[in-house]
């Protein structure tokens, strides 16, 4: 699950190797630290350069749901993109998350028809 917020971009997979764990993943080790201060999380960050997510923590089911709970309380916008353009460290995403925007809206405007 790719998570774009207001605390940074997110990748949240299921741990192939940790049995019921959880690793949220990011492109910057930022992100993790403005993600595990909010959520009240001590959890290590583990940072593995040459993976694709190069920053990231392990964390159960239940430390989950509190990720997901501060991301809920985050949200107090009703433009996610000017947001980010005034969040001052997530601002320099505005552009990317732009380009996401576009090509999933160039993606629904192929599917129109559906």
């Amino acid at each position: 699950m790719w998570i774009c917020s207001t605390l940074g971009f997110f990748s949240v997979v299921e741990s192939d190797r940790r049995n019921g764990e959880f690793l949220v993943r990011a492109r910057c080790t930022e992100d993790l630290v403005i993600l595990k201060t909010a959520a009240g999380l001590g959890n290590e960050i583990l940072i593995l350069p040459g993976t694709d997510y190069a920053a990231r923590i392990v964390v159960t089911r239940e430390q989950l749901g509190k990720v997901f709970q501060v991301l809920e309380k985050s949200i107090d916008y009703s433009n996610f993109k000017d947001r980010i353009r005034s969040t001052p460290h997530q601002a320099d995403k505005h552009h990317t998350y732009g380009d996401v925007w576009l090509t999933l809206f160039r993606y629904q405007q192929e599917r129109s028809s559906d």
